[in-house]
């Protein structure tokens, strides 16, 4: 039998490049409508459903502000005031910055914080780590620079967000500012310095002169003595020497070592001229007071001695050497403190008059010439020689003294505004990293949605009408 051969004619595609290109024509209108309204989808749909979830609005910085870093994020600035530089993203702040411009009125700074709108990231790069101290890296021998992220739908757009973000950022700026504006070199005066004794007056004369020599000292370790500070550029170093050179005499004697030698020396008294008479009566009372200080110093002094003693042959029955150690530093500086005041207070005494016998009992010499006994000489003969000399003497050391005094007062505003001024120099700015500006990630272009949503508005429109019209002709 022999075998048929059945051959399968194949069919002619209904689909080719001419009749898709007719079904276009046929319908063109609708594909021409389709593309334009892919290309508005496309558009509006990267611009404000895709590119709204995935952007970010960034940027990088450091801080270099007027102050001292405890640790690598918080600064004390030169007034005492703190700021830790993740507290930028704190309600107060976000609130501070939303309520210095209307155009930031819209922004929700409580949603911000509740969706975890804003992060800061910090990164740290090491100088030198082989000589310093944990201490040293934080402060002078790393850069620590932050990165704030936002997710940009926090904001009403673009534009607004990075201003809000930049005005955010440089925050601590202002802040910074009002620190220096706001710094004093400390004062030692008390309120009633004119009402102080002698003694207590040259004391806080000392303390606010070497207030002053600090910031100046400080200054020259922290910006180096040619640094300028003031706009005539004066140097550092010549601002500390113009300083310096009001408060010496005798030589190489500060003035208030010299005012102490002065006083020890002639004796010299606060008294009020027209009632000797109370004078004499409170250096009594002072003496008096005084006796008994004196033995309650030394008994101080001798319970405080023997615990040391004890505490110092303490070998094996304490396990904690620091802590003992610690201890005894602590006992040592107590008894130093008490013999300090011991010291002052028997030096008092001697300047009153007054002395102790082989007995261990204080008693008024007249033949000392303290100032008791000066006193009761001006109440018995004041045209006497002897009474004119220290009653001059006494009210040209007050002179002096009230001198010293305004002088270190108006010198204390010029430290103060060099310190100002150096800090505002040299140490006072956020620098934003990069562009120097707040920038745009993770986004996408407008246009390309909009080029994307016309192909495919012409793609899928265009094969839709060129099979309606292949599928019509096929019926045909």
């Amino acid at each position: 039998m022999e075998k048929e051969n059945i051959i399968e004619e194949e069919k002619p595609s209904k689909w080719t490049f001419g009749k898709y290109l007719k079904g276009i024509a046929k319908y063109k209108w609708w594909v021409v409508g389709s593309t334009v309204l892919g290309t508005v989808l496309g558009f509006v749909g990267f611009k404000f459903v895709l590119n709204p979830i995935r952007k970010n609005l960034t940027a990088q910085y450091s801080y270099n502000l007027a102050g001292t870093y405890e640790d690598e994020d918080t600064i004390r600035f030169v007034d005492g005031t703190v700021f830790n530089s993740y507290d930028l993203t704190n309600i107060e702040n976000l609130k501070k910055v939303k309520d210095s411009k209307e155009e930031y009125s819209r922004i929700d700074v409580e949603k911000i914080i509740t969706d975890g709108g804003i992060t800061i990231t910090k990164d740290i790069i090491e100088k030198d780590t082989s000589t310093t101290t944990v201490k040293d890296k934080t402060t002078e021998n790393v850069s620590i620079t932050y990165t704030l992220v936002a997710k940009a739908r926090c904001f009403p757009n673009d534009k607004v967000g990075k201003e809000f973000l930049y005005d955010l950022i440089t925050l601590p700026k202002s802040l910074s500012n009002a620190a220096i504006s706001n710094y004093h070199v400390g004062s030692y005066f008390s309120p009633v310095f004119e009402t102080l004794s002698f003694e207590t007056q040259v004391e806080q004369l000392g303390k606010q002169y070497d207030a002053n020599i600090e910031v100046y000292t400080a200054l020259s370790e922290k910006f180096s003595t040619s640094a300028a500070v003031d706009s005539d550029g004066t140097k550092l170093y010549q601002a500390l020497n113009a300083f310096q050179s009001k408060y010496y005499s005798a030589g190489s004697q500060v003035f208030y070592k010299e005012l102490e030698s002065s006083l020890a020396a002639n004796k010299y008294v606060k008294y009020n001229a027209d009632d000797i008479d109370q004078a004499i009566a409170d250096i009594k009372a002072t003496a008096n007071s005084n006796i008994e200080s004196v033995d309650r110093l030394k008994d101080q002094i001798a319970t405080y001695e023997s615990i040391l003693t004890q505490w110092t042959n303490i070998k094996t029955y304490i396990t904690d050497e620091s802590i003992l150690h610690e201890k005894i530093i602590e006992l040592s500086d107590k008894i130093a403190a008490l013999k300090t005041e011991l010291f002052n207070v028997i030096k008092e005494l001697n300047k009153f008059g007054y002395e102790c016998d082989s007995d261990g009992k204080w008693e008024y010499k007249a033949a000392l010439k303290g100032s008791r006994y000066y006193l009761e000489q001006i109440k018995a003969d004041p045209t006497s020689e002897e009474s004119v000399a220290f009653a001059n003497g006494c009210k040209a050391f007050t002179k002096r003294i009230a001198d010293y005094h305004d002088v270190l007062e108006d010198d204390s505003e010029v430290t103060t505004s060099v310190l100002r001024y150096c800090y505002d120099s040299y140490q006072n700015r956020v620098s934003i990293l990069g562009t120097g500006y707040v920038v745009t990630a993770k986004g996408i272009s407008d246009f390309i949605g909009l080029a994307a949503g016309l192909v495919l508005g012409f793609a899928i429109s265009s094969l839709i009408c060129a099979s309606i019209y292949i599928n019509k002709e096929e019926e045909k």
